[in-house]
């Protein structure tokens, strides 16, 4: 009999809170004495939906992979909205994004500004990792990109 109570009190109060704090809010953070460019040291996301997508490499709709940088880099974020979408979210919502660069250069870090300024609001970025590495699973991919994101 206690074990019943219990496991309907818990039920209750699950029901309870899961409605409380059913909308997700964010929050962006750069405490003092750092200084990011382009991306939030912190990003606090209160409960909702989280989505995790999966890193998106640079193949378009019929399986090709540009050996151009930019392009590849470009087809990335591409691939990314619509990964999002179909979860039913933006890149408004992407809270955590991880960049891996196959024999990354600075240079590269300027293209992958410029191109991700096209998705990502720079007042409000997610928090952001870049890794360079020496290879993918193909050796034409030169760039890959996962993200959480979180949703009401």
């Amino acid at each position: 009999m206690i074990f019943r109570k219990a496991r309907l009190f818990f039920f209750c109060c699950s029901l309870t809170v899961s409605t409380v704090l059913s909308q997700t809010q964010k929050q962006y953070l750069n405490p003092d004495g750092t200084k990011p460019v382009g991306f939030s040291q912190v990003v606090v996301a209160n409960p909702g939906k989280t989505i995790y997508l999966s890193g998106q490499v640079p193949f378009d709709a019929a399986g090709q992979i540009s050996s151009d940088f930019e392009q590849q880099t470009a087809q990335v974020y591409d691939n990314i909205q619509k990964a999002l979408v179909a979860a039913g979210a933006t890149f408004a919502d992407v809270v955590k994004m991880q960049i891996f660069v196959v024999d990354y250069t600075p240079e590269k870090l300027e293209i992958i500004r410029k191109v991700r300024l096209r998705y990502i609001d720079n007042e409000h970025p997610p928090a952001t990792t870049l890794v360079g590495v020496s290879a993918f699973f193909r050796p034409e991919v030169k760039i890959e990109i996962d993200v959480i994101a979180t949703v009401d």
